[in-house]
């Protein structure tokens, strides 16, 4: 059982699951809150696999895919366009 209480209510005793409060959580944020934390759940996921032994790729090929994420936004705008014509 967890202990918690809303704002302005009182402390309730109720049953919770972890995936369940994530999953409240995630869907009251933003798309792009979103993603930051499907980021961060892919990171932890890694650091786990790797705990237990059971990477499937090697660390390059992981910050490189991590980099390439986050770069995107910065890659893919409309007004770095005229560059691709460059080249």
């Amino acid at each position: 059982m967890r202990r918690f209480a809303m704002p302005g209510t009182t402390s309730i005793k109720k049953p919770i699951s972890a995936v369940g409060s994530i999953d409240r959580q995630i869907s009251s944020l933003p798309p792009a809150a979103r993603r930051e934390a499907l980021d961060f759940i892919e990171f932890l996921a890694q650091k786990y696999q790797k705990e237990r032994g059971a990477s499937t790729a090697s660390d390059k090929q992981y910050w490189q895919l991590l980099s390439e994420r986050s770069l995107k936004k910065v890659w893919d705008n409309e007004e770095d366009d005229i560059y691709n014509e460059l080249l």
